[in-house]
């Protein structure tokens, strides 16, 4: 199998390094890939939120999704209270791509953590995943701490999209819409 990340994908990125690379949206690289690559199962990857989105991903040949973005709000991401409510009521404007956070391309939700490594993120060119080790731990204990000023969240451009109580009803439903394209 081959699995695409779409330029509409959280992060880290995998891809779209090269300042002449353009990022190219999933479904557009899914059906090339599907028509390229033949009986190779295509995984379709990047800001998934919903089984419509899989559906039209399955239409265009993907035989597989990695759906993150839609398991944001499922009980099982274990997020606090405060923090599923911002990420519910977010889109694709409160995001912010930053190499900062972990040597490569990473979309992550706004905060005051986000805004102010913005300066930085010029002036720090360390390599994957050596920030890790610095915003890991940091964002780990955010989240315990309900520090919601300094989470480190990624998510994918479909943010607040996704419904999902569980982990359960999100393939339920994504699953659903796939097997009605089929």
């Amino acid at each position: 199998a081959v699995v695409l990340q779409g330029s509409e994908a959280a992060g880290p990125r995998l891809s779209f390094e090269g300042e002449s690379l353009a990022p190219l949206g999933l479904s557009a690289m899914t059906a090339a890939a599907a028509k390229i690559l033949g009986n190779i199962p295509v995984i379709a990857s990047g800001g998934i939120a919903s089984g419509r989105q899989a559906a039209g991903l399955a239409m265009t040949g993907a035989a597989g999704f990695m759906a993150g973005t839609a398991l944001l709000t499922a009980a099982e991401a274990r997020l606090p209270a405060l923090l599923l409510a911002k990420l519910r009521l977010s889109s694709a404007g409160d995001l912010r791509t930053m190499r900062v956070l972990c040597g490569r391309p990473m979309r992550v939700l706004a905060s005051p953590l986000t805004e102010a490594l913005g300066d930085y993120e010029r002036a720090l060119s360390i390599s994957y995943p050596a920030p890790e080790a610095v915003f890991r731990p940091l964002a780990e204990a955010a989240v315990k701490t309900g520090r919601d000023d300094l989470v480190i969240l990624p998510a994918g451009e479909s943010v607040g999209r996704s419904a999902y109580r569980n982990v359960r009803e999100a393939i339920t439903a994504i699953a659903g819409w796939v097997s009605e394209t089929h």
